[in-house]
């Protein structure tokens, strides 16, 4: 008869999951449409409330430099271009993109320029473009953001996809180190940012910097890029090439984006060059582990079941209490630590129920029992 609880545990356990499968698929009915629901999805997500709330880093990446070009024109660009080349950078990412031509010399003498640069990437543009006629590598620099406007993700080299800006530099910069990131990366298609800092974390210039110093700066086994980033890099109200991250999500983060795409693809680079994207956890392995962990919290429940008992059901509670909260915690640890995102929001969700579902099918045992002479563990365990 005791080996019928891990049958009735089994079964409490597949009605928990019913029950939030269609809790869920109700919610998402529901809401669709519903901006406020989005708007506090957003803030409640999980590495947006980390990032925003619990992450901070003081320490400077120097092997990435950024350079903002602010409103300069092209002969300018093409200066600083020349300028930044005989610098002897590893990578040069030029993220700007000249839509229409301008006067003919100007442009000639910046395409000559820019394929005068040993090692340069471009991006890829679909519109008419001085850049198409040179033959550099070059990237999508399209940002893959969530449902909520929230950048997080770059999209991987695939056979319907091309290679990002940022995947396109890493590989410039040095294929040794990316080769266990992609033998890694090989089955994705998208890869989720693990943010290192915003412009204040990364060696940073204004185009009048460079243009105006002496060469007495050294960028050798530098990669640099050259990008818009607002009028300067100050320039707070800027909202042209600027989107949300989870660096900036917080209660007041719909007033405008404040991380420029240049930033963003620096992150990036930095997760290709290191091989420290975000890990998440597979959902096949996600719920099988809370399968499991379900299934040996409604054993529990079941094994000490008393009826009618006040300090069961209190025990129960502060031991549902108690679970979720170390849960919790050790998500958040194993994400600060080591970068691997669990499905926070599933486990909490099916810890908080399993306790009432499993009350609710201990109740329909004894309803059996009495109503059918039902003699289940839990319903002989009643009746003494």
């Amino acid at each position: 008869m005791f080996r019928r609880i891990y049958i009735h545990a089994a079964i409490s356990t597949l009605l928990a999951f019913l029950v939030l499968l269609f809790s869920s698929s109700i919610i998402n009915l529901n809401t669709s449409n519903f901006n406020g629901f989005n708007s506090i999805s957003a803030k409640l997500n999980f590495t947006d409330y980390y990032y925003s709330n619990f992450y901070s880093n003081n320490k400077i990446n120097k092997d990435v430099v950024l350079i903002n070009i602010g409103d300069i024109d092209r002969a300018t660009i093409t200066k600083l271009l020349d300028k930044v080349h005989s610098l002897n950078p590893s990578v040069i990412g030029l993220d700007v993109i000249f839509q229409n031509r301008g006067d003919s010399i100007i442009d000639q003498n910046l395409i000559q320029t820019i394929e005068n640069c040993q090692s340069i990437v471009l991006p890829i543009v679909p519109k008419e473009s001085i850049s198409k006629e040179i033959k550099k590598p070059k990237g999508s620099i399209n940002l893959e953001s969530d449902a909520n406007g929230v950048v997080k993700y770059v999209q991987l080299e695939g056979s319907e996809h091309f290679p990002s800006f940022s995947q396109v530099i890493a590989r410039e910069y040095s294929e040794k180190s990316l080769s266990n990131t992609f033998k890694f990366l090989e089955h994705s298609v998208l890869k989720e940012i693990n943010y290192f800092g915003d412009h204040n974390n990364f060696t940073h210039y204004e185009w009048s910097e460079i243009l105006d110093t002496t060469p007495s700066i050294d960028f050798s086994n530098k990669i640099v890029l050259i990008g818009y980033a607002g009028s300067n890099w100050d320039h707070k109200a800027c909202a042209e090439d600027h989107y949300f991250t989870p660096l900036d999500v917080s209660n007041n983060r719909l007033n405008h984006p404040s991380v420029s795409g240049m930033v963003i693809h620096a992150n990036a680079i930095t997760n290709f060059i290191n091989n420290n994207f975000i890990k998440n956890v597979p959902p096949l392995l996600n719920t099988l582990l809370l399968a499991f962990v379900a299934f040996l919290i409604n054993l529990y429940y079941m094994r000490y079941y008393r009826a009618s008992n006040i300090p069961f059901y209190l025990r129960c509670r502060l031991f549902q209490i108690l679970l979720t909260s170390l849960v919790a915690y050790l998500s958040f640890l194993l994400f600060d630590q080591f970068r691997i995102k669990t499905n926070l929001s599933q486990w909490i969700a099916t810890l908080a129920i399993s306790y009432d579902v499993c009350m609710f099918y201990i109740l329909i045992l004894l309803y059996l029992g009495n109503k059918y002479n039902f003699r289940s563990y839990i319903y002989l365990k009643a009746i003494k």
